[in-house]
């Protein structure tokens, strides 16, 4: 709170992190300062413990609705945590791809916040920086993103694979044998 200060409207804020802060204190700062808010999260990985708290935030009442946008192969041999995601998130709320954009998108009636960060929502003990800006035009941005994601229930690869193909990857996601995954990636041309 100290370093993020009052996040008044139309602010931008840009700040360095000497591993001080993690992401999940960010989003929990803003959250206190916005009331509930709807949040959709793009990040590279996701930590056990930080899982637990965005469950906490929701439970809290302090999220309304989540949506992410997480890369598959940091976490495609570890069945046991993605189940643990599926459960927090939900299926339907998940898409995967290769990624390693971090973004938190956090809206409601009153404000439009995004963060941008190097962070993942992990714990990141080293030199990383923030931005949070108060923008309707840049969440209306993000948002038009991740709509386009869910409208196609693609998991990223490209915009023209069906929900079927989603549904199959993410089961491969978090399956429970301890055989290597393949999302045959290796000669699919990624188009955005």
């Amino acid at each position: 709170h100290d370093a993020i200060g009052k996040l008044e409207h139309g602010c931008e804020l840009f700040c360095f992190t000497k591993g001080q802060l993690l992401l999940v204190d960010i989003l929990r700062c803003i959250l206190d300062q916005t009331g509930p808010a709807d949040l959709d999260i793009i990040t590279w990985a996701i930590g056990n413990e930080t899982i637990d708290k965005l469950a906490a935030l929701r439970s809290a009442g302090k999220i309304k609705n989540m949506r992410l946008i997480i890369d598959y192969s940091a976490y495609s041999m570890h069945p046991d945590y993605c189940r643990k995601i599926r459960h927090v998130f939900g299926d339907e709320s998940i898409r995967v791809t290769k990624n390693h954009a971090k973004v938190l998108i956090l809206r409601n009636a009153e404000r439009n916040l995004c963060v941008r960060s190097s962070m993942n929502l992990n714990v990141n003990r080293r030199l990383e920086y923030f931005e949070i800006s108060d923008s309707k035009e840049l969440a209306d941005f993000f948002r038009e993103f991740f709509e386009e994601w869910w409208k196609t229930k693609s998991t990223g690869l490209s915009f023209e694979y069906d929900g079927k193909y989603h549904g199959d990857e993410l089961k491969k996601f978090g399956r429970n044998d301890d055989d290597e995954l393949d999302f045959g990636v290796e000669n699919v041309d990624i188009t955005f």
